[in-house]
């Protein structure tokens, strides 16, 4: 049994001395559970210097009747060795690599905030226009500048306009010409291209007529109160510029009847209206 665990455990094995210091790295206890040496159970334990073992391993070894007896504690001696081999390697083996920390959670950078876009302040417009004129038939032209100061971010403005218009002189030396100022307030509604303007104003306009024929000449004027109601539409292609098409409609207090030495030479609608298109400069 010492020969066959002496060629397999580095140090050697030997008897137990019961009179001796601990000082053995293990110890083996092997029991024979019965007389005819067939059946030996081996337990073996590791142990630091004067200790006792820490734990033990246990192997139940089963031999036959055609065993030598010597070949039977060699066989013991064997798995003696074996047992202590494996608990050296395994006290001896590193511990195992601590397993790798989880990967930080993924960076929660916040996404970039997109700036706002820049707030429409005003806007000018430049536009010619015409409108009917007399009940006889003529027709006014001339141009009107108008603009619109937003005073909020919400789409709301304030609108002041100044409109001139006359008629061309006719056969009888007759011109009839208008002069109005507007202010009121209104709603627009715009996209990166297209805009759509809706505006309710308060008209205060005079109404003119001159003729002059023979060598002679007249005039008579009036001040007319209206109210107007518009719509723009415009085509924006790029954000200081856009081309615009409008349609006024006005609601006089009274017709006017124009009348020139004293003769009524035609009558301004109390409805009325003009069609305006041009540019407008936004600021």
């Amino acid at each position: 049994m010492l020969g066959a665990c002496n060629a397999t455990v580095k140090g050697g094995c030997a008897l137990a001395d019961p009179s001796a210091p601990d000082e053995d790295a293990a110890v083996a206890v092997v029991t024979w559970e019965d007389d005819d040496h067939r059946h030996a159970r081996i337990e073996v334990g590791l142990r630091k210097r004067g200790e006792r073992p820490a734990h033990w391993l246990t192997r139940t070894l089963s031999l036959i009747d055609n065993d030598a007896v010597a070949e039977r504690w060699r066989a013991v001696g064997l798995v003696i060795a074996t047992l202590v081999d494996e608990e050296i390697r395994a006290e001896a083996a590193p511990p195992p690599n601590p397993p790798p920390p989880p990967p930080p959670p993924p960076s929660l950078s916040p996404s970039p905030k997109r700036s706002p876009s820049p707030r429409l302040l005003a806007w000018i417009d430049l536009t010619a226009l015409g409108a009917p004129a007399l009940d006889s038939g003529s027709y006014f032209a001339g141009g009107m500048l108008r603009g619109a100061w937003y005073p909020a971010r919400a789409p709301i403005f304030i609108t002041l306009g100044f409109a001139y218009v006359t008629t061309p002189v006719d056969s009888t030396g007759l011109r009839v010409d208008s002069l109005a100022a507007t202010v009121g307030a209104g709603a627009s509604l715009r996209t990166r291209q297209f805009l759509l303007d809706g505006a309710l104003a308060f008209r205060l306009e005079r109404v003119g007529a001159s003729v002059d024929s023979g060598g002679a000449s007249d005039a008579a004027s009036a001040l007319v109160p209206a109210g107007q109601l518009g719509v723009d539409v415009g085509w924006a292609p790029s954000r200081g510029f856009a081309l615009v098409l409008g349609l006024d409609g006005e609601l006089r207090a009274q017709a006017v009847t124009v009348q020139v030495r004293g003769v009524a030479v035609g009558r301004a609608f109390q409805v009325g209206g003009d069609l305006h298109a041009g540019v407008r400069f936004r600021l």
